[in-house]
């Protein structure tokens, strides 16, 4: 499932940059439409294009039919992400908790070492050689 996952992700990371490359090459009115957009905003109102399929020969239709199709896909794969997520968690839940008896307390003690300071005599590092 992991896999899956994984693979879903990357999917959807690639998806996102065709969609905002093709924003960058769009028709003039559209970018100035869209490139100011968010992200999620962007997903959002190109999955909602509808543009003419008879109209496809022109370049803004065009442009739309691909942001269209690439943000639903852009969608699909975040559900999927989603409903992989649900499943993945109860299995890995287990793994990671750890039972209280285990539970420790890492802060030193007052009386350790580690919260006395440091003697100066002990900073010397610099070898000691003999004068010659």
């Amino acid at each position: 499932m992991r896999i899956s996952r994984r693979s879903a992700a990357e999917q959807r990371a690639d998806v996102q940059r065709q969609i905002k490359i093709l924003v960058v090459t769009a028709p003039d009115d559209l970018r100035a439409q869209l490139r100011h957009l968010t992200t999620g905003a962007l997903i959002t109102i190109c999955a909602a294009f509808h543009p003419d399929p008879a109209r496809a020969g022109e370049p803004e239709t065009a442009t739309r039919l691909a942001l269209r199709l690439l943000a639903r896909r852009h969608q699909t794969l975040t559900d999927e992400i989603s409903q992989l997520d649900t499943l993945i968690a109860p299995l890995v839940e287990p793994v990671n908790s750890v039972p209280d008896d285990c539970r420790t307390d890492m802060r030193p003690h007052p009386a350790s070492s580690l919260t006395r300071p440091i003697a100066s005599a002990s900073l010397t590092w610099w070898p000691q050689f003999p004068h010659t």
